[in-house]
């Protein structure tokens, strides 16, 4: 397997060219490899978004994703990160990152310019049977989750949690667990 191109391609509408583009190469291959995503445009809010993807296929257990940005209008530059991790069937992780210049908060003063967020999720095969789960959420300013950027889990909800717990046994019942909220 390698690549297949096309040249002078136009993507149409009942006629009507919406895109072109001189040329589009896809891979064939069924093996992961690092390269460039397709890009991430269009409106959010009444802003004008664009993002560039890369995707790094570091090893076959491993991987990251750096997103690039601008949110043009009013909020600025963007970038987000996401890494994640595959040891085993039972044992794997995800980390993400946001990162927003938000020039709205010139104009609003409960939103803090340079907004961000981090969620960590993993789980872990343990000894015995026991599996080890963990969630770990912070977030720059309360405000964030409702702003709509759509990177942040439970969007929308009233409150962010962290968490984590140890599971035992085939059925999965709650042996032990913790739990951090802030609102």
């Amino acid at each position: 397997g390698g690549y297949a191109g096309i040249k002078n391609m136009r993507f149409r509408i009942l006629d009507t060219p919406i895109l072109w583009t001189p040329i589009m190469i896809f891979p064939l291959k069924t093996k992961r490899q690092s390269g460039l995503l397709p890009l991430s445009q269009g409106v959010w809010n009444t802003d004008y978004k664009f993002m560039i993807p890369f995707f790094w296929a570091i090893s076959d257990w491993a991987d990251m994703t750096f997103t690039p940005g601008f949110i043009f209008g009013n909020h600025g530059p963007r970038f987000l990160w996401e890494g994640r991790y595959q040891l085993t069937p039972g044992s794997s992780g995800r980390v993400g990152f946001s990162y927003q210049m938000d020039q709205t908060a010139t104009v609003t003063p409960s939103i803090v310019m340079h907004r961000w967020h981090v969620d960590f999720q993993g789980r872990q095969e343990l000894p015995l049977g026991f599996d080890s789960r963990i969630r770990i959420l912070e977030l720059s300013d309360n405000v964030y989750p409702n702003s709509g950027y759509g990177d942040v889990p439970g969007d929308r909800e009233p409150v962010a949690t962290s968490d984590a717990s140890i599971w035992s046994g085939p059925f999965d019942y709650l042996s032990g667990y913790a739990t951090v909220r802030r609102s």
